[in-house]
């Protein structure tokens, strides 16, 4: 299977910050409530990826490894939710 991103760290992290805002706001601004990780990714109104679920599971592993805790995730990146840890807003 072929990365979304691929080698384009810099895209990944802008739709990476991106998919943050969107959650926050889908959570109404509320730490630990779980959102459908699909919901989150279409409220970025992206086009042009062949394989959406890929490009969303690629996010949600790219947040999921920075240092700072930013959002958490069930087994197989169904739902997301923002941390504790997060600085937002």
């Amino acid at each position: 299977m072929t990365a979304a991103y691929g080698r384009d760290r810099r895209m990944l992290k802008d739709h990476g910050n991106r998919f943050v805002c969107v959650l926050y706001r889908r959570a109404n601004r509320i730490v630990g409530t779980s959102i459908d990780s699909n919901v989150v990714f279409d409220g970025l109104k992206m086009q042009g990826f062949t394989d959406r679920e890929l490009a969303k599971n690629e996010i949600v592993q790219f947040l999921l490894g920075q240092r700072t805790p930013r959002i958490e995730s069930d087994e197989g990146y169904k739902t997301v939710k923002i941390t504790r840890g997060s600085k937002l807003g």
